[in-house]
C-alpha cells in the first residue's frame, strides 16, 4: 500500500508495527497533501488508543484541516477541492435543482460542461469547486440528487485576487459591489441584485446601472 500510493515512511527507534495495512490504506485514501499548510483551521478531529504496549504512548489522532488563504506577492493562495462527474441520464430540471442545492450547501462554484459519452450520448459533466471541509457533504448531495454513481475528486492549489465588498448609496438606493485586486490590477464587479434594483428604481438600462454602481463604489467618498 505504501509503495503503490507513494506514502512517505520514517524509521524510528520504537520496536513494533506502528503502521498497520488498515492504517496505511486509511492514510492513502484521505490524505490531500504531504505537508501542513502555513496557516489552517481545524474543522474536525478524532482520537483512538491502541492496545499494544510500546515505549511511547500508543494512540492515533486525526485532524481535518482547512487551509487559510495566504498572502503572496500579488494576491492570495489557498487550496480547493474540484469534484467532477459525467451524467447522461438526468433531465434538465434535476440538474438545475442540484446546482441550487450545491450552491446553498457551500459550493464556491458549480458548472455544467456539454460532453459526449459512450454510444455517442449527449451528456453533461457536473463540476463543483469547494473547500475540503464541504467536499464530503457536497458529494452526498450529488449522489442523492443525480444519477451519478461515481465522482472524481482533485485537490488543487488556487491563486485568487484579494477581495473587498463595498456598499454605496445612489440617490438613497443602497448598492453593493465586489472590489478585487492583484498587484496593480484593480477590478470592480457590481452585484447583480444591485443592478436590478437600480434599474427598477431609476428606469436605467443594464450597462448604465452597471457603470454607475462601479463609479460610486470605487469612489471612497460615496462608500457607506
Amino acid at each position: 500500500i505504501a509503495i503503490r500510493n507513494n506514502l512517505k515512511l520514517k524509521i524510528s527507534s520504537v520496536e513494533g508495527e506502528l503502521v498497520t495495512p488498515t492504517g496505511a490504506a486509511a492514510a492513502a485514501a484521505i490524505r490531500t497533501a504531504d505537508s501542513l499548510p502555513a496557516s489552517y483551521r481545524i474543522v474536525g478531529s478524532g482520537m483512538g488508543a491502541g492496545k499494544r504496549q510500546y515505549s511511547v504512548p500508543s494512540f492515533l489522532r486525526l485532524l481535518l484541516l482547512e487551509a487559510e488563504p495566504q498572502e503572496g506577492e500579488d494576491g492570495l493562495s489557498d487550496m480547493v477541492v474540484c469534484l467532477e462527474t459525467n451524467i447522461d441520464d438526468s433531465n434538465g430540471e434535476a440538474l438545475g435543482l442540484v446546482m441550487d442545492r450545491l450552491m446553498d450547501a457551500g459550493a464556491k462554484d458549480v458548472y455544467f460542461t456539454p460532453i459526449f459519452m459512450k454510444k455517442n450520448r449527449p451528456a453533461y459533466m457536473l463540476g463543483v469547486i469547494c473547500s475540503l471541509a464541504d467536499a464530503d457533504g457536497l458529494e452526498r448531495l450529488i449522489f442523492q440528487h443525480t444519477s451519478s454513481i461515481g465522482i472524481r475528486r482533485h485537490v488543487c492549489s488556487r491563486r485568487i485576487m484579494e477581495r473587498e465588498s463595498r456598499e454605496a448609496s445612489i440617490d438613497g438606493i443602497s448598492v453593493r459591489a465586489k472590489l478585487c485586486s492583484y498587484g496593480d490590477i484593480k477590478k470592480c464587479y457590481p452585484e447583480y441584485s444591485s443592478i436590478r434594483l437600480l434599474q427598477e428604481k431609476k428606469g436605467l438600462d443594464y450597462l448604465t446601472a452597471y457603470e454607475l454602481i462601479r463609479m460610486y463604489t470605487m469612489n471612497d467618498k460615496n462608500v457607506i
